[in-house]
């Protein structure tokens, strides 16, 4: 029962990936993978990237009403020193899972339209991308994190491709030991990889239940269109209880 908390699903993690043989991920790996998330984040704010797709919204807070136009949970001011210095541990006594590396627990909609290519043709609208073709995995609960892993294992098997045909990839990361841990697995650049959430991640934005996938494939959408030159891509996440779902999509901006 006690793994239905994902926080100690997390510290699990740390423990589980040397013992089943997989590449260890540190404390000081995953402050640093956070902190520059964030700073992603502040850039692609900063940048109009987030305010092509979101909504600004009126909410009324402890402090009155006011206009809701970014996450709340990215600090500007965050160093790593700091991020590295944040000593409460709320799941296990001296872990390594802080608020710090950890998504937000807030509040969020999404809504992402998807239509057959001849009902886009017939209604005049432009796809940004074609899915291809999605896998799901399960693990150990007590290692949820984990299930991108699989699941991408296995979709990019199913269809005949490699992670090196991915151009860019949006990950959910719950926690940033299962984000830093996937891109052991997958060889990929540390502590920052061009091609995985490359505007920023769940660590910034915070983690609204139920709307966090919808959000990743509206993103790569959007991603795509900015990149027209990239091909493929992945949404990936884990799910609570010890699923991981990865879908696979191409880029059809320009086509």
């Amino acid at each position: 029962p006690k793994y239905f908390n994902m926080g100690v699903t997390a510290e699990r993690l740390h423990d589980w990936l040397v013992e089943n043989g997989e590449q260890p991920v540190s404390k000081d790996e995953a402050d640093e993978y956070a902190y520059h998330v964030g700073r992603r984040y502040i850039k692609a704010l900063d940048e109009g990237y987030y305010h092509r797709h979101c909504v600004d919204m009126a909410v009324f807070t402890p402090g009155g009403w006011k206009i809701a136009d970014c996450d709340e949970q990215a600090r500007r001011d965050a160093t790593l020193e700091s991020i590295r210095s944040l000593r409460k541990f709320p799941f296990k006594a001296e872990g390594r899972v802080t608020a710090a590396n950890s998504s937000g627990l807030n509040d969020g909609a999404c809504v992402s339209l998807i239509m057959s290519g001849q009902k886009c043709r017939e209604l005049g609208i432009k796809p940004k991308m074609k899915f291809i073709g999605a896998a799901f995995m399960g693990v150990d609960p007590s290692v949820m994190g984990w299930g991108p892993v699989p699941a991408t294992e296995k979709v990019l098997k199913n269809y005949g491709m490699k992670f090196s045909d991915l151009d860019i990839i949006e990950l959910n990361e719950a926690f940033a030991v299962q984000a830093v841990a996937f891109m052991k697995h997958f060889g990929m650049q540390l502590p920052e990889d061009r091609r995985l959430n490359p505007y920023g991640g769940t660590i910034a934005v915070g983690h609204p239940l139920a709307s966090s996938g919808v959000r990743l494939s509206m993103q790569l959408a959007q991603d795509f269109e900015l990149h027209p030159e990239a091909r493929y891509g992945l949404t990936t996440m884990c799910v609570g209880l010890g699923m991981g779902g990865s879908m696979l999509w191409e880029n059809v901006v320009g086509k």
